[in-house]
C-alpha cells in the first residue's frame, strides 16, 4: 500500500531544514548565520502554515485525526524556531544583533 509511505514523508518533510543545516553546522560554515536564518526561517515559515491549515482542512472533510497533524507541525516549528535562535546566537557580535538579524 502507498498509504503509509505518504504519512511517513508528511511527518519527515517539516524536519527537512534541520537536516539540510546538519553539514554547515558541522563544518562551522562561514557564513552559516545568514543561510541558518533563510533556511530555518522558511522551514518555521511553512511549519506555521501547515500547522494551521489543518484545522480548515479537518473541517472540510471531517478529519478525525487532526489534532495529532496539528501538535505535530507545531512541534516542528517549535524544533526549527530554537535551532535558528541556536544558531544565530553563535554568530560574531552581540546575541541582539544576532535575533535582530542585523550580520555583518
Amino acid at each position: 500500500m502507498w498509504r503509509p509511505a505518504v504519512w511517513f514523508a508528511a511527518r519527515v518533510a517539516p524536519l527537512a531544514p534541520l537536516a539540510v543545516m546538519v553539514r554547515p553546522v558541522w563544518a562551522d560554515a562561514p557564513r552559516l548565520q545568514v543561510y541558518a536564518g533563510d533556511v530555518l526561517g522558511l522551514g518555521a515559515t511553512l511549519c506555521l502554515i501547515a500547522c494551521l491549515a489543518v484545522t480548515p482542512a479537518a473541517k472540510l472533510v471531517k478529519w478525525k485525526q487532526a489534532a495529532g497533524w496539528r501538535r505535530w507541525f507545531g512541534l516542528c516549528m517549535f524544533i526549527t524556531g530554537v535551532a535558528g535562535v541556536l544558531v544565530a546566537l553563535t554568530g560574531p557580535g552581540g546575541w541582539l544583533d544576532s535575533l535582530s538579524g542585523h550580520v555583518q
